[in-house]
């Protein structure tokens, strides 16, 4: 935490695979996909609280790589 009430969180995970099908069960198309998010919190009661709600806000952008 940056002070009593600011925090970020970063999030980054390993690459998700999406397949692409119609209705009829036949896949058409195979991606995969990679999410990074940053998010700046807000905290509403100081950090020694056991209980923290908070308000994010959130920059997130995703890549499409791998199409088949």
């Amino acid at each position: 935490m940056f002070s009593d009430t600011l925090a970020i969180e970063v999030l980054g995970v390993t690459p998700f695979e999406h397949d692409i099908s119609l209705a009829i069960n036949a896949d058409i198309a195979s991606t995969k996909r990679l999410s990074p998010t940053v998010t700046l919190n807000y905290h509403l009661i100081n950090s020694g609280s056991k209980f923290q709600p908070y308000v994010g806000m959130s920059l997130n952008y995703t890549a499409f790589f791998e199409g088949k």
